[in-house]
């Protein structure tokens, strides 16, 4: 059973959280923390296989401790939960860290299905945020342009959607990291995009993966 650590300061929503996952075989909530600051302490203390961040907490926002928890703990799978569903939050919390963005307004499912996707690795986004995502940076708006990458980056691009790092998938293809990035950057500069949570967006608006 997944051992799972809800951080956020809204009491209802954590309580609501704590009553559907209490039916649940595959997860457990071991504590719930309402201070940011409060997170790593007891991460050093007992063994959590998922946390569940919020974005707005009080002392220590939710960014900066995702930024702080994948420094010092970086294979726990973190997934952020916020109301705020604006470009700039998603890309935030996604850059410090952060393997999946469920909003709040979600419901039971679309949590399971955040967490099942999440403790596999890979990358998760609330169906809203993919809109999100694409209007708040104007991608190039062919899906032909999909088609303009070749064999390899189309590879590297699935396994990039899905939460692997530059390093794992070096390891998959038998290449240098290097190798990869060169590959990513190349990606991202025939779709126009500058970040895996662009990527996905637009991968799951072409429903091509």
């Amino acid at each position: 059973m997944k051992q799972i650590l809800i951080a956020d300061d809204h009491r209802l929503f954590a309580e609501g959280i704590q009553f559907m996952l209490s039916y649940s075989d595959e997860y457990r909530i071991i504590d719930v923390i309402s201070d940011g600051s409060a997170v790593l302490p007891l991460l050093q203390a007992q063994l959590v296989d998922l946390l569940i961040m919020d974005v707005n907490m009080p002392e220590m926002s939710g960014i900066e401790v995702t930024r702080q928890v994948r420094l010092l703990f970086p294979d726990i799978p973190i997934l952020a939960v916020s109301m705020q569903a604006d470009y700039e939050t998603v890309r935030a919390m996604f850059d410090a860290g952060a393997n999946g963005f469920c909003l709040k307004s979600s419901g039971r499912n679309e949590l399971f299905q955040a967490l099942d996707q999440v403790i596999k690795g890979n990358v998760f986004l609330s169906p809203e945020l993919t809109a999100v995502l694409t209007q708040a940076r104007p991608l190039k708006n062919s899906a032909n342009l999909l088609k303009l990458l070749t064999i390899r980056e189309s590879e590297i691009s699935k396994l990039l959607v899905e939460g692997y790092s530059n390093t794992d998938i070096a390891e998959r293809l038998f290449v240098s990291p290097r190798t990869i990035e060169t590959h990513r950057k190349n990606i991202y500069g025939k779709l126009g995009i500058h970040h895996v949570t662009e990527l996905t967006a637009y991968v799951l608006k072409h429903h091509s993966h």
